[in-house]
């Protein structure tokens, strides 16, 4: 019997002799979790996803044309030529600035590394050979970011393939100079009571007051205050989409409502995703960015009513968050976990889904596959396939450290004992839920990199919901040909165990049916969402939020005020950070999401807007905090 259905200790054990060391997990500790622990892309229940190969960290394949055939003719000066993907040249232009400024410019800024400095400075990457314009396939910057040389392996966030196709038409297009002058802020920027009015305005469209009480808003509007692209606010609605119903117990995709013609606020209601207030005060219980502003502040006129009228229809003292601080945060654990509801063990798991998973194992009621390279496992790797009462499923994965005894799946195909693995299950609206689980099925924030790997992450860590989003978002299950039923026939001169290695393992157009039936359910219900053609909005969002160094004016728009106010308040304030204070020190001063978290409270005490909300990240406010 496989360990899943054995009885087990207490989830996220810290160390298990006999299963995975759990030392990856990022439960909530201390004042305030690290911002830091993040995975993009890589758990694989089925077969791999591209890139996430056990490869040493080498960097993905060369990016091929758009079309699959030959790329096209370099520009021969005549003229601009048509952009590839469909972009402007000026969108073109504007996507490739803000890449290099993002993830080059701190290893070639005005100092550089490597011989190249300032890569801001176009005329000089053309003069120098780097950039040949028109001809992107021939230009070294190009072939260096589409193969994933640049940047360096284990540097993030990495670019992504829309980035990447910025890049090449921004080449095509010429290589135009990128506009250099500071972009100055919005000419109107939105104010905290244009915000609060959007949403009372919105609650007083519904006359039931019970219909108010489950209405949550979701914001942008800081990230439109601190410049961010039209392409970088679609990512952020189409993740907040995404995530929602990837954390829902509805049985309806549900998209969120934008409530304005910007679409700068968006409204949920908590019932379409089978959550309650409790659920929603779990996704905000460690919310470092609330603040009760003071009617009296002398920093700009607030008027307190809208804020109060927004928290009592509502009976929530944070009834509205940031969308990336959303998006980075409920897309890993623990939070991931919690949204869902899902147990401490794999057993209680699949209890919970309806599967009595030892009966099926006794009665053989199951699908297996089993091969030697999975594509992110370090070993051979099996996976198994139960059915959810009302037609849904529950893949699982057997994965192990090596490939000897009992851990040989060839040698071993049915009394095998492995060291972990990892689970995906269909949701009540056919969308995906995940989960890990170590040898015991004690459940798992983090798989350990020993075992299961993940080449585009700092440690290589696989963790659960986010990861999984990355590779299986836009595929739905990843299908393999089994090799077990083969080896079996040509090994095994009968028996037991080749009778139940014949019953559970398919043939492979059996088994592809399989693959296909399910994702098609995921796939038609991801289709419901709506979404522009991204594959992994969510992994995307998450790790710019937490791995993007951001800047004064990001800061600002955090507290709904002119950059030169917070520069004022940072001067003054001696008991922040020397990170922080890098902000006004430098010209290009940034910190880093952790420590901006980390002392948001203490700059709004310094600033005298008002005081943080009480939650686990701001109980220690120098300033108090307050609840409403």
């Amino acid at each position: 019997m496989s360990n899943l259905a054995k009885g087990v200790a207490s989830p996220d054990s810290p160390v298990l002799a006999d299963g995975w060391n759990s030392s990856c997990s990022s439960e909530r500790s201390g004042r305030r979790p690290s911002a830091r622990f993040v995975a993009v892309a890589a758990v694989v229940i089925l077969a791999g996803c591209s890139g996430s190969v056990i490869d040493g960290g080498a960097g993905p394949n060369p990016r091929p044309p758009a079309d699959g055939g030959t790329a096209p003719p370099p520009w021969d000066g005549g003229g601009t030529p048509p952009p590839t993907g469909g972009e402007t040249c000026e969108e073109s232009t504007l996507e490739t600035q803000e890449l290099f400024s993002t993830m080059c410019s701190r290893c070639h800024g005005e100092v550089g590394s490597g011989g190249l400095a300032n890569i801001d400075d176009v005329a000089s990457l053309v003069r120098t050979g780097r950039i040949i314009p028109g001809n992107p396939e021939n230009s070294p910057i190009f072939r260096r970011v589409s193969t994933g040389a640049m940047p360096p392996a284990g540097a993030t966030p990495r670019p992504t393939d829309a980035q990447v196709g910025s890049l090449e038409a921004w080449i095509r297009c010429g290589a135009p100079p990128f506009d250099t002058t500071p972009t100055p802020p919005p000419a109107e920027q939105l104010t905290v009571d244009d915000v609060l009015d959007l949403i009372a305005d919105d609650l007083r469209r519904f006359d039931n007051r019970a219909e108010r009480l489950s209405k949550r808003y979701i914001i942008l509007a800081h990230r439109v205050n601190a410049g961010a692209s039209s392409a970088e606010l679609s990512q952020l609605r189409d993740s907040v989409d995404v995530l929602v119903n990837h954390l829902s117990q509805g049985t309806r995709v549900v998209s969120p409502q934008p409530i304005d013609t910007a679409r700068t606020v968006l409204r949920i209601d908590i019932e379409d995703y089978g959550w309650n207030a409790a659920t929603w005060d779990q996704i905000v219980e460690n919310y470092p960015y609330f603040v009760q502003y003071d009617d009296n502040s002398i920093e700009f006129p607030f008027d307190s009513s809208a804020q109060e009228f927004i928290q009592e229809e509502t009976a929530e003292q944070i009834p509205f968050i940031f969308a990336d601080w959303f998006v980075s945060n409920a897309s890993q654990p623990p939070l991931y976990y919690e949204v869902l509801d899902l147990p401490g063990t794999a057993q209680e798991l699949f209890a919970q889904l309806g599967v009595n998973y030892a009966q099926d194992e006794a009665e053989g009621d199951f699908t297996r596959a089993g091969f030697g390279v999975s594509g992110v496992s370090v070993s051979n790797r099996m996976i198994q396939r139960n059915r959810q009462p009302g037609g849904g499923y529950v893949w699982s994965s057997f994965d192990f450290a090596n490939s000897a005894g009992t851990g040989n799946i060839f040698e071993n195909p049915v009394d095998f004992v492995e060291d972990g693995g990892e689970i995906i299950f269909s949701l009540p609206n056919q969308l995906q839920g995940y989960y890990i689980a170590n040898a015991a099925g004690l459940r798992q924030n983090a798989a350990p990199q020993a075992i299961v790997s993940d080449p585009r992450t700092p440690d290589r860590s696989v963790i659960a919901g986010l990861s999984c989003m990355g590779c299986h978002d836009s595929a739905g299950l990843i299908p393999r040909d089994d090799e077990i039923r083969a080896h079996v026939i040509a090994t095994s001169p009968g028996g037991a165990e080749r009778d139940l290695v014949l019953s559970t393992h398919p043939p492979n157009d059996q088994l592809m049916e399989i693959f296909d039936s399910d994702s098609d359910d995921y796939r038609a219900a991801r289709a419901r969402i709506g979404l522009d053609g991204r594959s992994q909005p969510v992994p995307d969002t998450a790790i710019a939020y937490l791995e993007v160094d951001r800047g004064l004016r990001d800061l600002a728009a955090l507290v709904w005020l002119d950059s030169d106010r917070v520069r004022d308040a940072i001067i003054v304030d001696f008991n922040l950070s020397n990170a922080f204070r890098a902000l006004v020190t430098t010209s290009s001063g940034r910190v880093a999401r952790e420590e901006l978290e980390d002392q948001f409270d203490d700059l709004i005490c310094s600033i005298g807007v008002g005081r943080p909300v009480c939650t686990e990240a701001t109980e220690n406010s120098p300033c108090g905090c307050v609840n409403p």
